[in-house]
């Protein structure tokens, strides 16, 4: 979505093991906040490398890396650490989305082929096959789940739900789409490629896909979509800067990426969720530095740096209602290294700084 952290290294959060509920305080911070960083403790032997989603019941979905190669699993303060079941002959299994009823969308993979298929799981020990080939990228309340589909070896953005199967969104007038979020009102956004060859964010409702534009630019994808209708992605502008944007139907489309007086080409800032507050969550990149977790406060318009003393490369993937982030942390400056899941929980203060064995 690379494993353990250097013996010695000092981080400015409190660190601990995800042994305690994770709540944040009420109301959830939308100005600069503290933020306590936590591991997803994974038994002996396993590597918890992805937090991808998280819950208001603070329940984690991700990927692991244990004996029988990546799997997908659960944490939650109650249940703890839990593997889901995995298809019985495929290679690689991974979760990306968990709903509030604990359903989880994810993928089977087999390197044979190369191929992969959508997957659900109602309960950890069945993985649920959807009968199609291809990926999801996200699962809502009602249990609909949006991804990608090759029917005919080019991929196509679809709807699924458990009455009427998979039901393909088109495209913006090009060969392929990404369907990569969506929302309790079934309000989905994603990525198509245009008649022209290049490719524009999408926001589909109804049987109607609108092309949500570029600003300018040469392309755009769309990464998600809050309930009340908010979708933040990343655009290219005129500069080549790879930037995030927020769209609503009131505003449009609106570029909220930070600005750093070096950068020239390249992604300065990507996003992966918003929730319910207006909180963007996804990476930060200043010139010469690696990709770095962050989360755009929506009271200021700022972005705040989660890893603000880190050398290593790090990504929030997923947040809340109430303004828990989970993601990804390297362990190396190496990226070949396994990454870390990581959980941040908004404090009222920090508690201290301690080394990671």
């Amino acid at each position: 979505m690379r494993a353990w952290l250097r013996s010695g290294l000092l981080w400015p959060c409190c660190l601990v093991a995800c042994s305690t509920p994770l709540m944040s305080p009420e109301p959830v911070p939308t100005g600069p906040a503290a933020y306590r960083l936590d591991w997803i403790a994974p038994p002996e032997g396993v590597l918890a490398l992805d937090a991808a989603d998280i819950n208001d019941q603070g329940q984690v979905a991700g990927t692991a890396l244990g004996p029988s190669g990546p799997d997908a699993y659960t944490w939650s303060p109650s249940n703890g650490f839990v593997t889901l079941a995995r298809l019985p002959t495929a290679d690689l299994m991974s979760a990306v989305a968990i709903n509030e009823n604990g359903v989880v969308a994810g993928n089977a993979e087999w390197l044979d082929g190369g191929f992969s298929r959508p997957v659900i799981w109602t309960d950890p020990g069945h993985a649920q096959d959807l009968g199609v080939s291809g990926t999801a990228n996200d699962i809502n309340d009602r249990g609909h789940v949006v991804g990608t589909l090759a029917p005919q070896g080019i991929g196509v953005a679809y709807l699924w739900d458990a009455t009427s199967g998979a039901t393909l969104l088109g495209t913006l007038g090009g060969s392929w789409s990404v369907a990569n979020g969506v929302n309790a009102a079934d309000e989905v956004v994603g990525v198509s490629e245009l008649a022209d060859g290049t490719s524009h964010a999408f926001f589909w409702s109804a049987g109607t896909m609108l092309d949500l534009g570029a600003l300018d630019g040469s392309y755009s994808d769309a990464g998600a979509i809050s309930d009340a209708g908010q979708v933040t992605g990343t655009y290219q502008g005129p500069s080549n800067e790879i930037r995030v944007f927020r769209w609503t139907r009131s505003e449009g489309m609106v570029d909220v990426g930070p600005s750093y007086a070096d950068a020239t080409e390249g992604a300065t800032s990507l996003s992966t969720g918003v929730n319910a507050v207006g909180q963007i969550v996804g990476g930060v990149q200043p010139p010469g530095l690696l990709l770095r977790a962050a989360v755009r406060q929506p009271t200021s318009g700022a972005w705040q740096d989660l890893m603000p003393e880190s050398p290593v490369e790090s990504y929030a993937l997923g947040v809340n209602n109430r303004g828990v982030i989970v993601g990804r942390v390297a362990t190396s400056l190496n990226l070949d290294e396994p990454s870390r899941a990581a959980v941040w929980t908004p404090i009222r203060s920090v508690v201290g700084t301690i080394a990671v064995d």
